[in-house]
């Protein structure tokens, strides 16, 4: 039902603003382009059709009515982020797929005592190396969540309990929570990137992005990680064995072929990301190279290439790239800015103040759209702000990520959703999981203020 309310919304307030034409400030053919956006995510938000489903009508509701033309509606397509998502896409797959990633979690686990305190702080490290490596939140959950219940057992503990749900809240830090830390840390990050301006896309390459976003992480860090050890402290005593991490490495073996040359595509990338200050070359082309020698090794077949690739994603990105410019040449960006500048502008001249009111605009707006749609949405409409603010765009970009990764019922997080129910409800129950929500709105917000004296060290800001 919700669905068809969906459906019916989106046509009716498309038909309103695209045949009545009211004046609302800006001229007629905007006023219909903004019809066919209202309908897009009206669309998007209740499901109507699947997200790159309405992607493709938005674009091709563009083209057919000539409001725009295909090669800027379809630009996104033959972007460098589009490129860059293509090949960091199939690196993450190729790690999951050939068992270096469960290789790599097994080893961390195993580098640490096992003690509860000590596997905490191992299971927030893990996520976030592991975020560095698979991009796909779903992808990094399905296959850590059942590790996690193995440890839980080895360690003797009830699944579910507060101590295993504990392990799942350090876990989820970084599989999850802290997607804005690498430029590929989630595919709302790239998105967010991709909607970036050229000059600044070319400055945030992969180094430079982790150098700037990291203060704020160690902040959520340190406060998650403590938050975690207090709230979810273990009913018993944890009965250490190293048993199940080491029959599994046992099982495991050495390390294979394609491990290897996984292992030698993931150092040539990163390293390649680290030093195009040096070499000139487009981290978009060196993740496109990484792709084509797993695609001629064999690492990555035919068939992980169509499981392991996310092409919904890719033909969602390709359609909604364009959708700055299209706002710009229709200024109907500036028309947003006006109607959100109100409650940002009184403050410019105390940013912690203003960065909290964009943090509380985007959990409010986490509570209707999903994260994914949040960045888009506040992206598009607030970076123009960026200048009046004296910041870089990637500042409002950042507040816009960090925040958007904010939870408050289940439904807002369906990697959540996809770790319970992969783990059959053994790891974590959501009353102790809701208990580290309120830690995580303060730790972004405390985060982004704290954040202010290095970005202004940067040059970031004024």
């Amino acid at each position: 039902m919700s669905r068809w309310a969906g459906g019916v919304l989106g046509l009716a307030v498309w038909a309103y603003l695209w045949f009545w034409t009211p004046n609302i400030g800006l001229d007629p053919a905007a006023t219909k382009q903004l019809g066919l956006l209202c309908l897009t995510l009206i669309y998007w938000v209740f499901w109507v059709f699947p997200d790159y489903g309405v992607a493709l009508l938005f674009a091709l509701g563009l083209i057919l009515t000539g409001l725009a033309k295909a090669d800027v509606v379809l630009g996104g397509f033959a972007s460098t982020t589009w490129f860059m998502t293509l090949g960091v896409l199939g690196l993450g797959a190729a790690i999951t797929g050939s068992g270096l990633f469960y290789r790599l979690s097994l080893q961390l686990v195993r580098f640490f005592p096992l003690n509860y305190y000590w596997q905490i702080i191992a299971l927030g490290l893990m996520g976030i190396v592991v975020m560095a490596l698979i991009p796909q939140q779903s992808a990094r959950t399905a296959i850590i969540s059942q590790m996690l219940v193995n440890l839980s057992e080895s360690l003797g503990y009830k699944n579910p309990s507060r101590a295993s749900t504990g392990l799942f809240v350090a876990s989820f830090l970084g599989l999850g929570q802290l997607g804005f830390l690498f430029l590929t840390g989630s595919t709302t990050s790239l998105i967010a990137w991709g909607l970036l301006p050229p000059d600044v896309r070319a400055q945030f390459t992969w180094g430079y992005w982790f150098l700037a976003a990291l203060p704020p992480t160690l902040v959520v860090v340190a406060i998650i990680l403590l938050s975690t050890m207090f709230l979810y402290r273990p009913e018993s005593q944890a009965q250490v064995s190293y048993k199940m991490v080491q029959n599994q490495l046992e099982v495991l073996g050495p390390l294979s072929q394609k491990e290897w040359i996984t292992l030698g595509v993931l150092f040539f990338t990163v390293g390649g990301w680290l030093t195009i200050s040096y070499h000139g070359i487009d981290g978009a082309w060196i993740s496109l190279i990484s792709l084509c020698v797993l695609v001629n090794t064999g690492v990555l077949g035919w068939g992980m290439l169509k499981k392991g690739i996310d092409w919904e994603l890719l033909i969602y990105m390709g359609a909604t790239l364009s959708i700055p410019t299209l706002l710009t040449q229709a200024k109907i960006d500036e028309w947003l800015v006006g109607w959100i500048s109100p409650l940002i502008v009184p403050f410019l001249e105390r940013p912690a103040l203003s960065f909290v009111i964009i943090a509380l605009i985007a959990y409010g707006t986490k509570l209707i759209f999903t994260s994914f749609l949040t960045v888009v949405t506040l992206t598009v409409a607030l970076l123009p702000l960026s200048v009046d603010m004296g910041i870089s765009p990637w500042i409002m970009a950042t507040i816009i990520l960090v925040a958007s990764e904010v939870w408050f019922f289940p439904f807002q997080v369906d990697w959540h959703t996809l770790a319970y129910s992969t783990t059959e409800g053994k790891g974590f129950t959501y009353p102790l999981m809701s208990r580290i929500n309120p830690f995580y709105a303060l730790a972004y917000i405390l985060a982004l203020i704290v954040a202010i004296p290095y970005w202004r060290y940067l040059g970031l800001m004024g």
